[in-house]
């Protein structure tokens, strides 16, 4: 930190600056989030993150309660819009987001600073280690949002960020010359601000879980545990800190465990939000161009969700003009083995769960096979081949229906398992998030005010990632 007389660079815990020797008040966030912390009688050199992660999400826990899918977007995706600075000075303390010009410290010191209280707004408050969790997934996000599987070339090239490059030295606005580690830090703290609103508002409110909901709570460590030996980690530890460097196993479940309230919390929540029919028309009547600069309209048709296994086929194929060609016994050697994949899932339940399950397990789409083989709002646009998308168009098709289809399209070819989950109009859908979306924010607002928020930057560290082998945890 700097003394704010002499603006000489000193230790972050000390009170009296050593070169002009006046004494430095403490802060109204300090004095409400507790005493200060005991001077560390030595400061580690600060070192910046050399790489970022291509991909990265955590771990999220599937619940099938009405409303939580809507909930995820609007509390982790709909947080960042990406086009701009979101104005969240208004509800920080005397200190802001420039108080540093890097946060970004060695991984040993800021573990060592897991438990430390930096963020306060009712009776909710946010460590350090937790915040890791919250900082890593919005750059994550980002990242997934721009560059996609094809990853740090297409960010750079479509926001001039270099994910391969160290944050705190990139500009993300010119004319203050915030960092992209500050703006990534700013929209960690409205993340968890967010969730942590829902979860006040429900304990006002006397919201109280199901036995059932408790019980997800209480077995938030043992879920993370299997989820880390299903990733290939014997120590749950390595797995939190290689997706979230600087956090702990705590800090992960803290993170966890917010989320999950908010979403119990919203699923109540989302009874009186929910717009009616009527509102849909409305809405996209008033926005009707907005829509259609966007392209929706509503003869713009379906949107479909549906699992899928992909089986591909074996053998050595022959070549005619260029396309590769399997013989008839190829062909059906695939087809008996998607079958057989098929047959033993109706054999064993049918559910969509095992479904998912045996797609994580079997499938070579290894793109979707991280989340159960489910591919949403899939169109015409989405680049399947003709074969899956005649299977998902086909009259009377409802959910829960299976089936196999040839796939010669693509490369490797081979047959795909099908579960249907369901369709929705494309106008309906966008018009009903955007509601949604409004409603929530306005709900959130409302939390803004009766909930100030208390930031202590000082107390904040970042950690770093060392490893950018590391590949994308199940969801």
């Amino acid at each position: 930190m700097k003394c704010k007389f002499c603006l000489a660079e000193i230790e972050d815990d000390v009170t009296v600056c050593p070169l002009c020797g006046k004494e430095l008040e403490v802060s109204a966030e300090e004095e409400i989030l507790g005493e200060e912390e005991t001077a560390e009688k030595t400061e580690e050199t600060k070192e910046v993150r050399e790489k970022t992660k291509k991909d990265r999400k955590g771990l999220k826990i599937a619940l099938a309660v009405t409303g939580l899918v809507l909930l995820a977007a609007i509390l982790t995706g709909a947080v960042l819009h990406f086009t701009g600075v979101i104005n969240v000075k208004k509800w920080f303390s005397k200190q802001d987001i420039f108080y540093k010009d890097t946060y970004t410290a060695a991984n040993a010191k800021v573990e060592k600073r897991g438990n430390k209280v930096i963020a306060k707004m009712g009776n909710q408050v946010l460590t350090n280690s937790e915040l890791q969790v919250h900082y890593w997934n919005t750059v994550s996000d980002f990242i997934l949002y721009n560059g996609g599987q094809y990853g740090s070339y297409y960010v750079k090239y479509f926001t001039g960020m270099d994910p391969e490059a160290p944050l705190n030295t990139q500009v993300y606005d010119k004319d203050t010359g915030k960092t992209y580690e500050q703006w990534f830090l700013e929209n960690a703290i409205e993340s968890w601000r967010r969730q942590a609103s829902l979860v006040q508002l429900g304990e006002d409110s006397g919201f109280e879980m199901t036995a059932e909901q408790q019980k997800a709570l209480d077995n938030l460590p043992e879920t993370i545990k299997q989820q880390a030996q299903t990733e290939g980690y014997s120590d749950v530890e390595a797995y939190v800190d290689q997706y979230y460097p600087g956090s702990s196993l705590d800090g992960y479940v803290q993170y966890n465990r917010l989320m999950l309230k908010a979403m119990f919390y919203y699923d109540v929540l989302y009874e009186t939000l929910a717009p009616s029919q009527a509102e849909l028309e409305a809405y996209y009547t008033q926005n009707e161009a907005y829509f259609k600069k966007n392209l929706i309209s509503k003869e713009d048709g379906l949107y479909y969700d549906v699992r899928h296994i992909y089986i591909p086929i074996q053998g050595e194929p022959g070549e005619i003009q260029g396309v590769e060609v399997y013989s008839d016994e190829e062909w059906a050697q695939c087809e008996a083995k998607a079958q057989k994949v098929l047959d033993d899932f109706l054999a064993d339940g049918g559910t969509e769960a095992i479904f998912a399950e045996r797609a994580k397990e079997i499938s070579a789409d290894s793109y979707s096979a991280v989340n159960g083989g489910l591919y949403e709002k899939v169109t015409k646009h989405s680049g399947f081949v003709d074969s899956f998308m005649d299977w998902l168009k086909a009259d009377g098709r409802k959910y829960g229906d299976t089936g196999l289809v040839k796939n010669t399209g693509s490369a490797p070819q081979g047959y795909h398992v099908m579960f249907f989950c369901k369709s929705y109009a494309i106008w309906e859908y966008e018009a009903d998030a955007a509601v949604l979306a409004e409603k929530t924010d306005a709900v959130l607002k409302e939390a803004e005010a009766k909930y100030p928020i208390t930031v202590r930057y000082s107390k904040i560290v970042l950690g770093q990632q060392e490893n950018t082998e590391a590949t994308q945890p199940s969801q």
